[in-house]
């Protein structure tokens, strides 16, 4: 009978042994997987990180076109300006010229008020594009610290996420050591308990 009991407990603690190891298996296959997750997102992460720099520089050299090309804008408006201000002092001593020679005052006048609407016009559609610009700039910059932003907040998620995974895990291997130690604790109570 005692060696009946030795070799039921030598059957107990192997059987036990093997348990432990199937879950000392399926656990490192678990930490496996979750390290081959975690590698995906990660490298998933870096990806997105590096086409949003991608997109911020391409942005970036966007504006700065724009805004060159914005200058060159101003540049030849300023130039058309000094152009028609000096064509206008030609034609209005060319008028006053006129006038005292030909006494076309009238008609003088009126060619000078029609040069004044121009170049208010072209003032009113050159101011008018430059704020079209300004604000397709500030919009595109909103979009694209949205886009960061967003990227932050699900990289935080993220590491959330697996902190809660790993706490998870944690207290399950601690659940499933003390069900073991509750386990051989009985086994040996009854152990004792048949040997009395």
């Amino acid at each position: 009978e005692r060696i009946a009991k030795e070799e039921e407990t030598a059957r107990l603690m192997q059987e036990k042994a093997r348990v432990e190891q199937e879950e000392k298996e399926r656990r490192e296959e678990e930490e496996v997987e979750k390290a081959r997750q975690a590698k995906e997102k990660e490298d998933s992460a870096i990806q997105k990180a590096i086409l949003l720099a991608e997109l911020k520089d391409r942005l970036t050299k966007e504006a700065k076109e724009k805004e060159e090309e914005m200058n060159k804008s101003k540049a030849a408006l300023n130039d058309f300006r000094a152009h028609l201000r000096l064509e206008r002092e030609n034609k209005r001593r060319a008028a006053e010229e006129q006038a005292l020679k030909e006494a076309e005052v009238a008609k003088a006048k009126e060619k000078k008020e029609e040069k004044k609407r121009a170049e208010e016009e072209a003032r009113v559609e050159v101011e008018l594009e430059r704020e079209r610009l300004l604000k397709a700039q500030m919009q595109e910059k909103e979009r694209l610290a949205m886009e960061v932003a967003n990227a932050e907040e699900e990289r935080k998620q993220e590491r959330k996420a697996e902190e809660a995974r790993a706490k998870a895990q944690l207290e399950e291997e601690e659940r499933l050591n003390r069900e073991a130690g509750r386990r051989l604790q009985e086994q040996e109570e009854e152990r004792l308990a048949r040997e009395e």
